[in-house]
Parts: C-alpha cells; sequence; structure tokens
C-alpha cells in the first residue's frame, strides 16, 4: 500500500462529518446527527505523508479496514458507506 498525503486524508476527514479538535496533535472525531460516536483518529500536525503503518493505526482507531480507508480517503467509499459498515459491526 502506498503512502498517501495528509492533506487529502484531512479534507477527506472533514468533508466525511469528522470535526478537527485541538490537542497537541490533530484530532478529528465522529459525529453523527450531532452526538459524539466515540471514534475518533489523529493526525500529527507536520504534514507528513501517512505511510502504511499509520494507515493502519488510523484505520484500526476508525473501526475500518485499511484497504477501506484508502478507498475512503480517495473519495471512492462515502460517508454512507462508512455508516453502513459500522452498523453491519454493531459498532452504531
Amino acid at each position: 500500500m502506498a503512502s498517501l498525503d495528509s492533506r487529502k486524508v484531512e479534507r477527506a476527514l472533514k468533508k466525511k462529518g469528522f470535526i478537527e479538535e485541538a490537542g497537541d496533535h490533530k484530532y478529528f472525531r465522529l459525529y453523527v446527527d450531532g452526538k459524539d460516536t466515540g471514534i475518533f483518529t489523529k493526525m500529527s500536525r507536520n504534514n507528513q505523508d501517512v505511510g502504511d503503518g499509520l494507515i493502519k493505526k488510523m484505520a484500526n482507531q476508525l473501526k475500518m479496514e485499511p484497504s477501506f480507508f484508502k478507498a475512503f480517503t480517495d473519495c471512492t467509499k462515502t460517508n454512507n458507506d462508512y455508516l453502513e459498515e459500522l452498523f453491519k459491526q454493531n459498532i452504531l
């Protein structure tokens, strides 16, 4: 799996319902219908590319497979696709 541009990942998360929160890192928390789901991930503030190891960690934090994470950030998977997966896994 190739690395991803961190700015692209950040834009995709924000576009799909994640809210950025302040902290020592960039925290992105998922809200659905205005409610905090408890699902979040974080990124470094240095804008380095997101490599394989971090892709796996972020995907795990977001309760998705790394391949789904890549498709999610490439915008071939939508927020509805993601929420559907979360419902299938009984997370939401």
